[in-house]
C-alpha cells in the first residue's frame, strides 16, 4: 500500500512539475502567509509560461543564491505605486487576491518592464528585498516555475 502511494506521488510530482523538476525550501518569509519558512516547492525548470500571479525561482543578476518571489508584472507592462497603498499595473488597481488585507505595497517605481524581464514582489510585502529594490528579474535569470508545495503535506497544494 504504501508502495503504490508513494509512486502515485511520484507520478503526480512529474506530471505538474515535468520531466526534471527540482525541489527547494523556503528559507525566509518575504511570502508569507503564501509560501512559509520551511516549506518545500517543487519547480518546473524553464521560464515558459510564467505569467503574473505565478511564484519563480531566480537569481537576481550577479548574485548566486536563488530566492522564489511572485511575478506581479511580465515584459511591456507599467507598474506603479497606487494611491491606496496597493500596485498599479498599466495604470489600473491591480487585484492582488492572494495578499494579506492589510499589506500596503510601497516603493514601487514607475517603470515599464523591459521584454524578457519579470517584475517580482514578496507576498509580504514589508519583508521583502524584491524588484522594487533590486530591478526586474531577466528571464534568462529564471530557474523555473513554482507549481505545487509538497512539504509539510498538511500544506499541499499547487501553487
Amino acid at each position: 500500500m504504501i508502495v503504490v502511494l508513494a509512486v502515485a506521488i511520484v507520478l503526480m510530482f512529474l506530471v505538474v512539475a515535468g520531466p526534471h523538476p527540482r525541489s527547494y525550501g523556503i528559507p525566509s518569509s518575504a511570502d508569507v502567509p503564501t509560501l512559509k519558512p520551511g516549506d518545500h516547492i517543487l519547480v518546473r525548470s524553464g521560464h515558459g509560461n510564467i505569467g503574473r500571479g505565478g511564484f519563480v525561482v531566480f537569481h537576481f543578476s550577479g548574485q548566486k543564491f536563488t530566492r522564489i518571489m511572485r511575478v506581479v508584472a511580465i515584459g511591456g507592462d507599467r507598474v506603479s505605486e497606487g494611491s491606496a497603498g496597493n500596485l498599479e499595473l498599466n495604470g489600473l488597481p491591480d487585484k492582488e487576491p492572494y495578499l494579506p488585507a492589510e499589506a500596503d505595497t510601497e516603493n514601487v517605481p514607475i517603470l515599464t518592464v523591459p521584454v524578457g524581464f519579470v517584475f517580482v514582489m514578496g507576498d509580504n510585502r514589508g519583508n521583502s528585498e524584491d524588484s522594487r529594490f533590486l530591478g526586474p528579474v531577466s528571464l534568462r535569470d529564471v530557474v523555473g516555475r513554482a507549481v505545487i508545495r509538497w512539504w509539510p503535506l498538511t500544506r499541499l497544494g499547487g501553487l
